[in-house]
């Protein structure tokens, strides 16, 4: 749990930007002895502080877990974008997300981005920075979860 958030429970994944999904999942599968949930292809609107774009993200989870290893596909000109190959982020679920991005953006970390719904409300995932250390938190929108681990079991579309 995140000290500064009451609402925040278990550690879910650990997030890495890697520039070829397949020969990511193919080397780290071999190496750390990891199989893969099937790759999702998440249409998704993200807010930054320069503005709304919408982007298609590839990504998957580590079936082991949690914390489960996620890898995100490099996506130019994103958070996902040439420059974050590599650890990308820490991720928990939130039961209170908008309330969550409040009390970290109080205590000093940056918005850096974050799903946003067709209502323009946060939604679904945000990243924070913290700008002293260069840690980056995703906090999960705890609404997620279910359907999250049903993918992780190999059910769902």
């Amino acid at each position: 749990m995140l000290p500064l958030l009451t609402s925040v429970q278990n550690f879910f994944h650990v997030g890495y930007v890697v520039p070829d999904l397949d020969k990511a999942m193919e080397r780290l599968g071999a190496c750390a002895g990891l199989r893969w949930a099937a790759v999702r292809v998440i249409p998704v609107t993200v807010r930054t502080p320069a503005g709304d774009t919408s982007v298609q993200v590839s990504l998957t989870y580590s079936v082991q877990g949690p914390p489960h290893l996620e890898l995100i596909a490099q996506q130019p000109g994103t958070v996902w974008g040439s420059e974050y190959c590599g650890l990308h982020h820490l991720a928990y679920w939130s039961s209170r997300l908008t309330e969550d991005v409040d009390a970290l953006t109080g205590a000093g970390f940056e918005f850096e981005a974050g799903a946003v719904d067709e209502h323009g409300a946060l939604t679904r995932f945000v990243y924070l920075r913290e700008p002293h250390t260069g840690l980056r938190v995703e906090l999960r929108d705890e609404a997620a979860r279910a359907a999250t681990e049903q993918w992780l079991r190999g059910e769902g579309p």
